[in-house]
């Protein structure tokens, strides 16, 4: 039995993103219909994907149009609906649990919904109209255009809107091409090149560059365009601006594991660079740390740890050893908890990001932890870090009580916020308490800070969740491939 009320179909504009693919390859594994418009839809009535009030939208041919009239019409909606709501009489129960410091009862996460945590635009209609559609083709419909002809070319351009752009990099790096990242989106004629383009010069590589680039293309369903310029249009920066483009170098990656390090949250971000983006990684045991030269590595990452437990278990000569691969050019990378380890004084002391519980407004409150919500970023404008972000907007999945703020004293220029909780209507999906939604706005989600040559790159909360939170994953592959050359 159908459901009678609520969305009849979803509507997926095909931007030809990588996320966008993956989420229409991930319905159709599932056993989900999904159809492609022949025709434009024109004025439908919709909602976004945070379930905004309706508004009318016309969608182009082309677009991806998902009927709940299927056999798999309640997990479509499952998936796609921005929120599912929780019993009342549930949440009574689960309040009285927090409040005597018990565990809630709560599975883990509230929000499941997949345009929120793929970033990507998605909109519900209950218009019955019909429409102009037909079955999926997989072969045509997710395939990325054809590799260009780079004959007479400037540069190769991986439009920065796909997330596996910066895998692509990383492989280019490693086969010795040189390659930039431009951090503001421009125009070369009819070329739009999105913010976070990997540019990579004919004229600064050598013959293999057609070829490897193909070879990459193909390995991560790449769109790639070829610019026969690098003058762009008028008031807009050139492929080649000092400004807004910086040259990348190959990085090195190591990963923290074994006890205390979390295992999920490894386990996580192993899979994202790993299995999803095939970007190799050396494991590091956390008691080896004193006795391993880092000097091989230029990116450390750090999973959701207790920081105390982590000193113990790298001793004072596996955090000292730390401390000095940072100050002398690395980039630690923290998730979560951990992050925690890289502010602490008892720890590595080496960034100043304050934690609310320690203000004066915030000591001795009770933590209130966010079980598994969707919430609203706000991003820092054109920074290295938001690379391939077309909005100021970005929704994460928060799973703790955590909340940082920004340094004290005027602003740095070796630190910044990187992202916020957005100020006003932050919560976008699932289960907050009234004191989350109260204390979340404005606390600093992603924070960057300069230590002596290198930097720390702190996440309030795990980018990988589960391996399938596709939204964030471009940031946290822009800290782990692009942090070791950003400005």
């Amino acid at each position: 039995v159908q459901p009678t009320t609520g969305p009849r179909r979803f509507f997926v504009p095909n931007d030809k993103s990588g996320n966008v693919r993956e989420l229409i390859k991930l319905l159709r594994s599932n056993d989900i219909e999904v159809g492609v418009l022949t025709a434009a839809a024109r004025d439908v009535p919709v909602r976004d994907r945070h379930g905004s009030a309706p508004a009318f939208r016309t969608f182009p041919t082309g677009t991806f149009v998902v009927d709940v009239a299927q056999p798999a019409g309640r997990l479509v909606r499952a998936l796609l609906e921005p929120d599912v709501p929780i019993a009342p009489e549930f949440l009574a129960v689960a309040r009285r649990y927090v409040e005597r410091n018990e565990n809630p009862r709560f599975y883990d996460i509230t929000a499941w919904s997949l345009p929120l945590l793929f970033d990507i635009q998605a909109f519900s209609s209950e218009d019955p109209r019909p429409l102009a559609v037909r079955a999926l083709d997989p072969a045509n419909d997710l395939a990325p255009g054809a590799f260009p002809e780079a004959r007479g070319a400037y540069a190769y351009i991986i439009p920065g809107n796909q997330p596996a752009a910066v895998a692509a990099l990383h492989h280019l790096r490693a086969r010795g091409h040189r390659a930039a990242v431009i951090t503001r989106a421009t125009r070369v004629g009819e070329l739009v090149v999105p913010h976070g383009s990997v540019i990579a010069r004919l004229g600064q590589n050598g013959p293999s560059l057609h070829q490897d680039l193909r070879d990459l293309a193909a390995r991560y369903e790449l769109e790639v365009a070829a610019a026969r310029t690098g003058l762009s249009d008028s008031g807009l920066p050139a492929l080649g601006s000092g400004d807004w483009t910086f040259n990348t170098k190959a990085a090195s990656i190591a990963i923290l594991a074994e006890d205390p390090i979390q295992g999920y949250s490894f386990g996580w971000a192993w899979y994202t660079l790993d299995r999803q983006f095939q970007i190799p990684t050396t494991v590091l045991r956390t008691r080896s740390v004193a006795s391993t030269p880092l000097d091989r590595f230029n990116v450390l990452i750090v999973p959701e740890t207790q920081s105390a437990a982590l000193v113990a278990a790298l001793g004072r000569n596996g955090v000292e050893r730390i401390r000095n691969w940072v100050q002398d050019g690395g980039t630690l990378i923290t998730i979560g908890q951990a992050t925690d380890f890289a502010r602490d004084s008892s720890a590595l002391g080496l960034i100043r990001l304050r934690s609310w519980y320690q203000t004066e407004a915030g000591r001795g409150a009770t933590p209130f932890s966010v079980p598994g919500a969707i919430f609203r970023l706000t991003l820092d404008t054109d920074y290295w870090l938001r690379a391939g972000y077309s909005s100021d907007e970005l929704p994460i999945l928060v799973n703790s009580s955590r909340l940082y703020l920004e340094p004290d004293g005027p602003p740095n220029v070796n630190r910044r916020v990187v992202a916020r909780y957005a100020r006003k209507d932050a919560l976008l999906s699932g289960h907050a308490w009234e004191e989350s939604k109260e204390r979340l706005p404005g606390k600093v989600a992603v924070y960057e800070e300069r230590v002596g040559q290198g930097r720390v790159i702190a996440f309030a909360e795990d980018p990988n969740f589960r391996g399938y939170h596709r939204g964030m994953n471009r940031m946290f592959l822009n800290a782990v491939v692009l942090g070791p050359s950003a400005p």
